[in-house]
């Protein structure tokens, strides 16, 4: 008796139109000739055509830093991205660089938020506070800065929200200045209710 082995086949679907699209609604069997029941790494024109999606690139040459990355940002004002690896935050001047050494390290690895305010990268963690940088590398701690996992600039004001002591609060800093806030500049119309 002989065995006979058995060349993997590989077929290729051919679309004329594919006006149809994506279809995840109906029953593959219920499809019309120009929809498909799965498309990976595909993009849809107007028109129904298809084409292979941009890929991801790789971030960094190594597998470095170990840890789980909790957040990414990209400062527009320092031109490098910064990165929350577990508990420490990394800096990267671009693309395919390798990450700096670690610039701060938080006593927990809980998400920190970060964003860019009158010539500062400011990060906030929801149990070490605040802190800000104007290079990415050296960070100082903003001494009235509250604790919270969100930042955002609106109106000359930086905001921070997150706070695990107060769900609901919304902080707010004096006008263009990110060192001074207060628990009056909140902007809590009467309590703590969601």
């Amino acid at each position: 008796m002989a065995l006979v082995a058995r060349a993997a086949v590989t077929r290729r679907a051919g679309f004329q139109d594919f006006s149809g699209g994506l279809n995840l609604r109906e029953a593959p069997t219920e499809l019309d000739q120009s929809e498909s029941p799965d498309c990976m790494n595909v993009t849809l024109d107007a028109r129904g055509g298809g084409a292979k999606r941009v890929g991801y690139a790789k971030g960094n040459a190594t597998g470095q830093p170990a840890a789980l990355i909790k957040t990414a940002y990209f400062s527009e004002l320092l031109g490098k991205t910064i990165w929350q690896a577990g508990a420490v935050l990394y800096t990267q001047a671009s693309p395919g660089a390798l990450f700096s050494a670690a610039a701060h390290t938080w006593s927990t690895s809980a998400r920190c938020g970060l964003c860019d305010y009158v010539g500062y990268v400011y990060a906030i963690h929801p149990i070490d506070g605040m802190i800000r940088s104007a290079d990415g590398t050296t960070w100082s701690t903003v001494a009235a800065g509250p604790d919270g996992t969100a930042l955002a600039v609106w109106q000359n004001k930086l905001f921070a929200g997150g706070d695990p002591a107060q769900k609901t609060r919304l902080y707010a800093c004096a006008a263009g200045d990110g060192t001074t806030w207060s628990t009056t500049n909140d902007l809590r119309a009467i309590n703590d209710a969601a």
